[in-house]
């Protein structure tokens, strides 16, 4: 199962061509279609199946365990390494599928990716 978290952020349109994806790092399962105010810390930035494919790390601001982290730089080494592990590994057995982490960036970099999302988002459904 996942690291952490996984969902969507309302609202946003990656370059995959779906709504950019979240790993919500916190204290407790989130149900799904669940909406969390939080707060982004980084990115991973992934090659799957040939596509650049965007995952922001993120904490939610009313986590008193995670909301004290500001980027994926302060985050215990092993716990960071659990999660990119996961992402290089996770589509192994699926037949044909490849994943790799090529870099992560920290909150600066995930914030300007959420807002060209948030700028697609609005081109390509609010404007028709």
């Amino acid at each position: 199962h996942y690291p952490a978290n996984y969902g969507f952020i309302p609202r946003t349109f990656a370059d995959d061509g779906d709504p950019l994806d979240v790993l919500v790092l916190c204290s407790e399962t989130i149900q799904p279609m669940t909406l969390v105010e939080c707060k982004p810390i980084g990115v991973l930035n992934m090659v799957d199946n040939d596509s650049c494919d965007e995952k922001i790390i993120a904490v939610p601001v009313n986590d008193p365990n995670y909301n004290c982290y500001s980027d994926i730089s302060e985050l215990p080494k092993h716990y960071f390494e659990e999660i990119q592990h996961f992402f290089q590994v996770y589509k192994t057995l699926e037949a044909d599928k490849v994943t790799s982490v090529t870099e992560t960036d920290g909150v600066d970099k995930a914030k300007e990716i959420i807002e060209k999302a948030i700028t697609s988002y609005i081109r390509d459904f609010q404007m028709a």
